[in-house]
């Protein structure tokens, strides 16, 4: 793709820009929650309570599998954008026009 359309090579890091924006918000939230978590006392109790792990252990995984949707589909559009431009190159803005024709469809429900 490089070697034949180098114009297109910007173009096709969106998805690669998308996944280090996911994975920048799973470490926020890591940081969040791990800031939460306390030191027991001196005489062994704990101000962190198993309701606030459970609390915290749902976010997480509530956070990973989001992300990693929200991945996979960034990976799978992404490939199919790539593909095409790979056949059409001066039709770059399909791509982006699907991203936002979605978002448009998912803030009208």
């Amino acid at each position: 793709m490089g070697i034949n359309h180098p114009g297109g090579i910007i173009k096709n890091l969106i998805g690669v820009i998308m996944a280090g924006v996911l994975g920048i918000f799973g470490l926020i939230v890591a940081i969040i929650i791990g800031s939460a978590v306390t030191k027991p006392t001196e005489d062994g109790m704990t101000t962190y309570s198993e309701y606030n792990a459970w609390r915290d252990l749902c976010a997480g995984v509530c956070c990973g599998m989001t992300c990693l949707a929200a991945g996979w589909a960034t990976g799978v559009a992404g490939e199919r954008g790539r593909g095409g431009r790979a056949k059409r190159p001066k039709g770059g803005r399909s791509l982006l026009f699907l991203r936002w024709k979605y978002t448009l469809f998912q803030n009208s429900v």
